[in-house]
């Protein structure tokens, strides 16, 4: 049997039990996975639950893939250039962790995603994952300010910044923050003159206010459905012992 968790905050809303389950009937292996909806000061006393019961892993989520860093005793080579985790497998007491949000987003969207310059609305984990899946591509990112940057920098080093969304232009626009999580807010209503496709990590609602406006101007859209599945896939091969980063 294969005991997990997903660590996160504010996290009812959460398919990915959903996917583990598919995954594990299709093998008919006995996956148990439960939310770990903890507080930021909670998370020492879920770490040592997690050894004790001798459980097999666990998925992080926001606000906590960096933090979990902190209690890790190894990690894959994504994990150390993004400075984010997104599954730890406990191996025999030890942590180990990995970030399969760069193969999800891979997957999601590069038949996606057109030719152009690419806009990531953004600088969390879940940006840095696309930064890192995507750093071939022309990559700006709209930020409040300079903190932080030269993080961003290590992973893609020609990145580039902006503070003002005023007299831009892009291909592509993705949006890699929580606005729009189940509310109707966004950062952006109008699209760019040159403007071919929306991307929104969020999949609650599976069509957010971003994407909505983003339609409505003729601009094909894309929800982040699909990059949790896929990353999901990906945490489950490490879960049973196979080899992925």
């Amino acid at each position: 049997m294969y005991k997990c968790y997903l660590l996160g905050k504010n996290i009812k809303n959460s398919r990915s039990g959903e996917i583990y389950r598919e995954l594990s009937e299709k093998d008919n292996i006995d996956f148990l996975y439960e939310n770990a909806d903890v507080n930021l000061e909670e998370i020492p006393k879920f770490v040592r639950f997690i050894k004790k019961t001798g459980a097999r892993g666990f998925n992080v989520t926001a606000p906590y893939k960096s933090e979990i860093i902190k209690y890790l005793d190894d990690m894959s080579e994504a994990v150390n250039a993004l400075n984010a985790a997104n599954t730890v497998i406990n191996e025999n007491g030890k942590f180990v962790g990995y970030n399969t949000d760069v193969y999800g987003a891979k997957r999601a969207y590069e038949n996606f995603l057109r030719d152009g310059k690419t806009l990531i609305l953004g600088r969390g984990g879940a940006a840095r994952a696309l930064i890192y899946a995507f750093k071939d591509f022309d990559l700006t990112l709209y930020v409040r300010d300079s903190s932080q940057n030269d993080v961003l920098l290590k992973i893609k080093p020609d990145l580039n910044f902006i503070y003002d969304l005023k007299n831009c232009d892009f291909t592509n626009v993705i949006n890699a923050t929580s606005v729009g999580f189940n509310e109707d807010r966004t950062i952006i209503t109008k699209k760019f003159d040159s403007q071919k496709t929306a991307v929104d990590i969020i999949y609650t609602p599976e069509r957010t206010l971003f994407l909505s406006e983003m339609e409505k101007q003729g601009v094909e859209i894309k929800n982040g459905y699909d990059m949790l599945y896929y990353q999901a896939v990906e945490a489950y091969k490490l879960y049973k012992g196979e080899d992925n980063d």
